[in-house]
Protein backbone atom coordinates (compact mmCIF):
# COMPACT_ATOMS: atom_id res chain seq x y z
CA UNK A 1 0.00 0.00 0.00
CA UNK A 2 1.34 3.43 -0.96
CA UNK A 3 1.90 5.99 1.77
CA UNK A 4 -0.59 8.85 1.67
CA UNK A 5 0.41 12.51 1.82
CA UNK A 6 -1.81 15.59 2.07
CA UNK A 7 -0.28 18.87 0.87
CA UNK A 8 -1.89 22.08 2.19
CA UNK A 9 -0.81 25.41 0.69
CA UNK A 10 -2.69 28.41 -0.69
CA UNK A 11 -0.04 28.93 -3.41
CA UNK A 12 -0.47 26.72 -6.47
CA UNK A 13 3.22 27.11 -7.38
CA UNK A 14 4.24 25.65 -4.03
CA UNK A 15 1.89 22.70 -4.45
CA UNK A 16 3.31 22.10 -7.94
CA UNK A 17 6.82 22.13 -6.50
CA UNK A 18 5.93 19.50 -3.89
CA UNK A 19 4.19 17.38 -6.50
CA UNK A 20 7.27 17.51 -8.74
CA UNK A 21 9.59 16.47 -5.90
CA UNK A 22 7.31 13.66 -4.72
CA UNK A 23 6.16 12.42 -8.13
CA UNK A 24 8.94 9.81 -8.35
CA UNK A 25 8.37 8.45 -4.82
CA UNK A 26 5.15 6.50 -5.47
CA UNK A 27 3.07 8.33 -2.86
CA UNK A 28 -0.73 8.70 -2.97
CA UNK A 29 -1.21 12.48 -2.82
CA UNK A 30 -4.09 14.85 -2.19
CA UNK A 31 -3.91 18.64 -2.17
CA UNK A 32 -5.84 21.41 -0.46
CA UNK A 33 -5.58 25.18 -0.99
CA UNK A 34 -6.93 26.18 2.44
CA UNK A 35 -7.29 24.91 5.94
CA UNK A 36 -11.04 24.57 5.52
CA UNK A 37 -10.65 22.45 2.39
CA UNK A 38 -8.02 20.32 4.12
CA UNK A 39 -10.27 19.56 7.10
CA UNK A 40 -13.06 18.61 4.71
CA UNK A 41 -10.77 16.22 2.80
CA UNK A 42 -9.62 14.63 6.05
CA UNK A 43 -13.15 13.29 6.52
CA UNK A 44 -12.56 10.76 3.72
CA UNK A 45 -8.77 10.82 3.21
CA UNK A 46 -6.47 9.50 5.94
CA UNK A 47 -2.94 10.69 5.22
CA UNK A 48 0.17 9.24 6.80
CA UNK A 49 1.83 12.65 6.50
CA UNK A 50 0.65 16.24 6.13
CA UNK A 51 2.83 18.93 4.53
CA UNK A 52 1.37 22.26 5.56
CA UNK A 53 2.07 25.92 4.91
CA UNK A 54 1.88 28.14 7.98
CA UNK A 55 0.55 31.45 6.68
CA UNK A 56 -2.71 30.88 4.83
CA UNK A 57 -5.79 33.11 4.58
CA UNK A 58 -8.82 32.25 6.67
CA UNK A 59 -7.17 29.61 8.86
CA UNK A 60 -3.48 29.49 9.67
CA UNK A 61 -1.46 26.30 9.63
CA UNK A 62 -1.29 26.44 13.43
CA UNK A 63 -5.08 26.32 13.72
CA UNK A 64 -5.35 23.52 11.14
CA UNK A 65 -2.71 21.57 13.06
CA UNK A 66 -4.63 21.93 16.33
CA UNK A 67 -7.85 20.81 14.61
CA UNK A 68 -6.16 17.74 13.14
CA UNK A 69 -4.77 16.75 16.54
CA UNK A 70 -8.33 16.78 17.92
CA UNK A 71 -9.39 14.06 15.47
CA UNK A 72 -8.73 10.62 17.06
CA UNK A 73 -8.24 8.73 13.80
CA UNK A 74 -5.38 11.06 12.86
CA UNK A 75 -3.50 10.73 16.18
CA UNK A 76 -0.51 9.09 14.45
CA UNK A 77 -0.52 11.29 11.35
CA UNK A 78 2.77 13.15 11.05
CA UNK A 79 2.68 16.89 10.35
CA UNK A 80 5.52 18.92 8.85
CA UNK A 81 4.94 22.66 8.80
CA UNK A 82 6.72 24.67 6.10
CA UNK A 83 7.26 28.44 6.25
CA UNK A 84 9.52 31.18 4.97
CA UNK A 85 9.69 32.52 8.54
CA UNK A 86 12.84 31.53 10.42
CA UNK A 87 11.87 33.10 13.76
CA UNK A 88 12.29 30.70 16.69
CA UNK A 89 8.99 31.79 18.25
CA UNK A 90 7.16 30.80 15.06
CA UNK A 91 8.76 27.36 15.20
CA UNK A 92 7.84 26.89 18.85
CA UNK A 93 4.28 27.89 18.07
CA UNK A 94 4.18 25.17 15.43
CA UNK A 95 5.42 22.50 17.84
CA UNK A 96 2.95 23.66 20.49
CA UNK A 97 0.14 23.31 17.97
CA UNK A 98 1.10 19.66 17.46
CA UNK A 99 3.50 19.68 14.52
CA UNK A 100 6.17 16.99 14.38
CA UNK A 101 8.67 19.13 12.47
CA UNK A 102 9.12 22.63 11.06
CA UNK A 103 11.02 23.38 7.84
CA UNK A 104 11.92 26.74 6.38
CA UNK A 105 11.75 27.75 2.72
CA UNK A 106 13.44 27.32 0.38
CA UNK A 107 13.47 23.59 1.05
CA UNK A 108 16.42 21.39 0.12
CA UNK A 109 15.16 18.40 -1.88
CA UNK A 110 17.29 15.63 -0.37
CA UNK A 111 16.66 16.76 3.21
CA UNK A 112 12.96 17.15 2.44
CA UNK A 113 12.68 13.59 1.12
CA UNK A 114 14.76 12.22 3.99
CA UNK A 115 12.51 13.82 6.60
CA UNK A 116 9.39 12.52 4.89
CA UNK A 117 10.85 9.01 4.87
CA UNK A 118 11.82 9.19 8.55
CA UNK A 119 8.39 10.39 9.69
CA UNK A 120 6.55 7.80 7.59
CA UNK A 121 8.62 5.05 9.23
CA UNK A 122 7.99 6.58 12.66
CA UNK A 123 4.24 6.64 12.10
CA UNK A 124 4.22 2.99 11.11
CA UNK A 125 6.30 2.03 14.15
CA UNK A 126 3.96 3.93 16.49
CA UNK A 127 0.89 2.30 14.96
CA UNK A 128 2.41 -1.17 15.34
CA UNK A 129 3.36 -0.46 18.95
CA UNK A 130 -0.18 0.74 19.70
CA UNK A 131 -1.64 -2.34 18.01
CA UNK A 132 0.56 -4.61 20.14
CA UNK A 133 -0.53 -2.80 23.29
CA UNK A 134 -4.23 -2.96 22.33
CA UNK A 135 -4.01 -6.67 21.48
CA UNK A 136 -2.22 -7.46 24.74
CA UNK A 137 -4.80 -5.53 26.74
CA UNK A 138 -7.68 -7.23 24.91
CA UNK A 139 -6.11 -10.65 25.36
CA UNK A 140 -5.53 -10.03 29.05
CA UNK A 141 -9.09 -8.97 29.82
CA UNK A 142 -10.74 -11.60 27.61
CA UNK A 143 -8.67 -14.39 29.20
CA UNK A 144 -9.50 -13.74 32.85
CA UNK A 145 -13.15 -14.80 32.67
CA UNK A 146 -12.54 -18.31 31.23
CA UNK A 147 -9.59 -18.75 33.62
CA UNK A 148 -11.83 -18.05 36.60
CA UNK A 149 -14.23 -20.70 35.29
CA UNK A 150 -11.37 -23.20 34.96
CA UNK A 151 -10.22 -22.58 38.53
CA UNK A 152 -13.75 -22.78 39.92
CA UNK A 153 -14.73 -26.03 38.19
CA UNK A 154 -11.31 -27.56 38.88
CA UNK A 155 -11.83 -26.96 42.58
CA UNK A 156 -15.24 -28.62 42.48
CA UNK A 157 -13.88 -31.51 40.45
CA UNK A 158 -11.04 -32.16 42.90
CA UNK A 159 -13.53 -32.46 45.77
CA UNK A 160 -15.22 -35.39 44.06
CA UNK A 161 -14.71 -38.67 46.00
CA UNK A 162 -14.84 -40.61 42.74
CA UNK A 163 -11.47 -39.37 41.42
CA UNK A 164 -8.44 -41.61 41.48
CA UNK A 165 -5.06 -40.30 42.62
CA UNK A 166 -3.88 -39.97 39.02
CA UNK A 167 -7.03 -38.07 38.08
CA UNK A 168 -6.50 -35.68 40.99
CA UNK A 169 -2.96 -35.14 39.69
CA UNK A 170 -4.43 -34.26 36.28
CA UNK A 171 -6.63 -31.64 37.97
CA UNK A 172 -3.58 -30.24 39.81
CA UNK A 173 -1.68 -30.03 36.52
CA UNK A 174 -4.62 -28.21 34.94
CA UNK A 175 -4.72 -25.68 37.80
CA UNK A 176 -0.95 -25.18 37.61
CA UNK A 177 -1.16 -24.50 33.87
CA UNK A 178 -4.00 -22.05 34.51
CA UNK A 179 -1.90 -20.25 37.12
CA UNK A 180 0.97 -19.90 34.64
CA UNK A 181 -1.41 -18.34 32.13
CA UNK A 182 -2.94 -16.08 34.80
CA UNK A 183 0.55 -14.91 35.78
CA UNK A 184 1.24 -14.02 32.16
CA UNK A 185 -2.06 -12.13 31.94
CA UNK A 186 -1.29 -10.15 35.11
CA UNK A 187 2.19 -9.30 33.84
CA UNK A 188 0.77 -8.21 30.50
CA UNK A 189 -1.73 -5.88 32.17
CA UNK A 190 0.98 -4.43 34.41
CA UNK A 191 3.31 -3.86 31.45
CA UNK A 192 0.58 -2.03 29.53
CA UNK A 193 -0.15 0.17 32.58
CA UNK A 194 3.53 0.99 33.03
CA UNK A 195 3.85 2.04 29.40
CA UNK A 196 1.12 4.64 30.02
CA UNK A 197 3.31 6.49 32.56
CA UNK A 198 1.30 5.92 35.79
CA UNK A 199 1.33 8.21 38.81
CA UNK A 200 3.53 6.81 41.58
CA UNK A 201 1.95 6.24 45.01
CA UNK A 202 4.98 6.89 47.21
CA UNK A 203 5.13 5.69 50.81
CA UNK A 204 8.10 5.51 53.20
CA UNK A 205 9.26 2.06 54.40
CA UNK A 206 12.50 0.34 55.21
CA UNK A 207 13.57 -1.73 52.24
CA UNK A 208 14.79 -4.54 54.53
CA UNK A 209 11.27 -4.98 55.97
CA UNK A 210 9.72 -5.16 52.51
CA UNK A 211 12.36 -7.66 51.45
CA UNK A 212 11.59 -9.96 54.38
CA UNK A 213 7.88 -9.97 53.47
CA UNK A 214 8.76 -10.99 49.91
CA UNK A 215 11.05 -13.79 51.08
CA UNK A 216 8.27 -15.17 53.30
CA UNK A 217 6.06 -15.36 50.21
CA UNK A 218 8.72 -17.45 48.41
CA UNK A 219 9.61 -19.63 51.41
CA UNK A 220 8.09 -22.78 49.90
CA UNK A 221 10.13 -22.46 46.69
CA UNK A 222 13.26 -21.63 48.68
CA UNK A 223 12.82 -24.66 50.96
CA UNK A 224 12.07 -27.00 48.06
CA UNK A 225 15.53 -26.33 46.57
CA UNK A 226 17.18 -25.90 49.98
CA UNK A 227 18.48 -22.48 48.97
CA UNK A 228 20.29 -20.29 51.47
CA UNK A 229 19.41 -16.58 51.34
CA UNK A 230 22.21 -14.31 52.52
CA UNK A 231 21.33 -10.64 53.08
CA UNK A 232 24.15 -8.13 53.51
CA UNK A 233 23.47 -4.46 54.28
CA UNK A 234 25.46 -1.52 55.56
CA UNK A 235 22.51 0.13 57.37
CA UNK A 236 18.72 0.15 57.42
CA UNK A 237 17.46 2.18 54.48
CA UNK A 238 14.26 4.23 54.66
CA UNK A 239 12.94 4.95 51.18
CA UNK A 240 9.90 6.71 49.78
CA UNK A 241 8.92 4.87 46.61
CA UNK A 242 5.89 3.19 45.09
CA UNK A 243 6.27 0.04 47.16
CA UNK A 244 3.62 -1.85 45.21
CA UNK A 245 5.79 -1.51 42.11
CA UNK A 246 9.19 -1.87 43.81
CA UNK A 247 7.99 -4.97 45.68
CA UNK A 248 6.77 -6.43 42.39
CA UNK A 249 10.18 -5.79 40.84
CA UNK A 250 11.97 -7.46 43.77
CA UNK A 251 9.56 -10.40 43.54
CA UNK A 252 10.40 -10.93 39.88
CA UNK A 253 14.15 -10.72 40.51
CA UNK A 254 14.06 -13.05 43.51
CA UNK A 255 11.79 -15.51 41.69
CA UNK A 256 14.22 -15.42 38.77
CA UNK A 257 17.16 -16.12 41.10
CA UNK A 258 15.34 -19.04 42.73
CA UNK A 259 14.36 -20.49 39.36
CA UNK A 260 17.92 -20.58 38.04
CA UNK A 261 19.65 -21.49 41.30
CA UNK A 262 20.94 -25.06 41.67
CA UNK A 263 19.82 -27.36 44.46
CA UNK A 264 21.49 -26.28 47.74
CA UNK A 265 22.54 -23.02 46.11
CA UNK A 266 23.09 -19.61 47.67
CA UNK A 267 21.39 -16.34 46.74
CA UNK A 268 23.16 -13.20 47.93
CA UNK A 269 21.17 -10.00 48.39
CA UNK A 270 23.41 -7.00 48.98
CA UNK A 271 22.03 -3.57 49.98
CA UNK A 272 24.37 -0.58 50.05
CA UNK A 273 23.72 3.14 50.43
CA UNK A 274 26.08 5.78 49.09
CA UNK A 275 25.69 9.32 47.71
CA UNK A 276 21.91 9.21 48.19
CA UNK A 277 21.65 6.08 46.03
CA UNK A 278 20.46 2.71 47.33
CA UNK A 279 22.06 -0.15 45.39
CA UNK A 280 20.42 -3.58 45.57
CA UNK A 281 22.18 -6.60 44.09
CA UNK A 282 20.56 -10.03 43.73
CA UNK A 283 23.15 -12.66 42.86
CA UNK A 284 22.48 -16.34 42.15
CA UNK A 285 24.70 -19.35 41.41
CA UNK A 286 22.96 -20.45 38.23
CA UNK A 287 24.39 -20.76 34.74
CA UNK A 288 24.39 -17.01 34.14
CA UNK A 289 23.13 -15.08 31.13
CA UNK A 290 24.43 -15.68 27.59
CA UNK A 291 26.66 -12.74 26.69
CA UNK A 292 24.72 -12.07 23.47
CA UNK A 293 21.51 -11.63 25.51
CA UNK A 294 22.81 -9.15 28.10
CA UNK A 295 22.23 -6.10 25.89
CA UNK A 296 18.59 -6.95 25.17
CA UNK A 297 17.49 -8.79 28.31
CA UNK A 298 15.26 -5.94 29.53
CA UNK A 299 13.49 -5.44 26.20
CA UNK A 300 9.86 -6.62 26.01
CA UNK A 301 9.63 -10.11 24.49
CA UNK A 302 13.42 -10.29 24.13
CA UNK A 303 13.25 -13.96 23.15
CA UNK A 304 15.26 -15.26 20.21
CA UNK A 305 13.55 -18.64 20.04
CA UNK A 306 9.89 -18.11 20.97
CA UNK A 307 9.11 -21.83 20.62
CA UNK A 308 11.65 -22.90 23.25
CA UNK A 309 11.61 -20.03 25.73
CA UNK A 310 11.03 -20.64 29.43
CA UNK A 311 7.86 -19.55 31.20
CA UNK A 312 7.77 -15.88 32.16
CA UNK A 313 10.79 -14.91 30.09
CA UNK A 314 10.45 -11.71 28.14
CA UNK A 315 7.99 -9.82 30.38
CA UNK A 316 9.22 -9.84 33.99
CA UNK A 317 12.55 -8.15 33.35
CA UNK A 318 10.98 -5.62 31.00
CA UNK A 319 8.51 -4.72 33.76
CA UNK A 320 11.46 -4.29 36.15
CA UNK A 321 13.10 -1.84 33.75
CA UNK A 322 9.91 0.22 33.41
CA UNK A 323 9.49 0.33 37.19
CA UNK A 324 13.06 1.58 37.60
CA UNK A 325 12.61 4.13 34.82
CA UNK A 326 9.54 5.56 36.57
CA UNK A 327 11.62 5.93 39.75
CA UNK A 328 14.52 7.50 37.81
CA UNK A 329 16.64 4.50 38.73
CA UNK A 330 18.87 2.13 36.80
CA UNK A 331 18.70 -1.65 36.47
CA UNK A 332 21.45 -3.73 34.89
CA UNK A 333 22.43 -7.37 34.48
CA UNK A 334 25.85 -8.99 34.49
CA UNK A 335 27.55 -12.33 34.99
CA UNK A 336 29.72 -13.20 37.99
CA UNK A 337 33.27 -14.37 37.29
CA UNK A 338 32.54 -17.40 39.51
CA UNK A 339 29.26 -18.17 37.75
CA UNK A 340 25.68 -17.04 38.13
CA UNK A 341 23.80 -13.87 37.24
CA UNK A 342 23.80 -10.54 39.07
CA UNK A 343 20.98 -8.02 38.79
CA UNK A 344 21.78 -4.56 40.11
CA UNK A 345 19.17 -1.90 40.93
CA UNK A 346 20.25 1.67 41.74
CA UNK A 347 17.42 3.69 43.31
CA UNK A 348 17.56 7.37 44.30
CA UNK A 349 16.75 7.70 48.01
CA UNK A 350 13.83 9.88 48.99
CA UNK A 351 12.57 9.74 52.57
CA UNK A 352 9.57 12.02 52.01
Amino acid sequence: MNNKILVIDDESLNIQLYEDILSHENYAMETAFSGKEALEKLKHFSPDLILMDVMMPGMTGYEVCRRVREIPKHQFTKIIMISACTDIDERLQGYQAGADDYMTKPIEKEEFLAKINVFLKLKKAEEIDQLKSDLLTLFSHETKTPLNAIFGFSGLLKESPNLSDSEKQYVDNMVEAGNHLLSFVDKTILLCELKKDPNLERTAFYIEDQLQDILIHYQEKISKKNIEIRITRDSKTLMSVDWVLIAKMLEFLIDNAIKYSPQDGIINIIIETQNNICTIQIIDQGQGIPEEDLEFIFDPFAIKNIQNHQAGQGLSLSICRYIMDHHEGIISASNNPDGGACFTCELPISEK
